[in-house]
């Protein structure tokens, strides 16, 4: 494994039905921390890649309602509130997402990338509004 790479095969794993990679941060110049979680899995015929953003910047709360132990917490994930997240999570389709089509696309020319669209991610509004309309947050309760 190439520790300097954002080539995104340099960091693929490959288990049973799953593939995974752990990526530098797409906007660092230090590639040796890891920041997004790339997560490839199959269901229906398709490929869909599952991304985790491990350091956002972003910041929420919880809070208690009460002393019961199983009553569930108020949570405010803060998605996207820093703007440094929301470029992130572009950087992350722009450059690996894109990278993933383009090198599946030259192994199979079958193979295209359905949701978001290259156009997509190539159009800084378009990208901007899928993220918020598509991606959600991953916060433990």
């Amino acid at each position: 494994m190439k520790s300097r790479s954002k080539n995104i095969f340099d960091y693929i794993i490959v288990g049973t039905g799953h593939s995974g990679a752990f990526l530098p941060h797409p906007l660092s110049k230090n590639s040796n921390r890891r920041s997004v979680q790339l997560i490839g899995t199959v269901a229906g015929g398709k490929l869909n890649i599952i991304i985790l953003f491990i350091q956002p910047r972003s910041r929420g709360s919880i809070k208690l309602q009460n002393n019961a132990p199983l009553k569930i917490v108020l949570a405010d994930e803060g998605f996207l509130n820093n703007s440094f997240d929301l470029e992130t999570i572009k950087a992350i389709y722009k450059i690996y997402i894109r990278d993933i089509a383009d090198k599946l696309s030259k192994i199979d020319h079958a193979y295209k990338l359905i949701n978001p669209t290259l156009d997509t991610i190539e159009n800084d509004k378009e990208i901007e509004n899928f993220i918020k309309e598509n991606f959600g947050h991953n916060h433990h309760q």
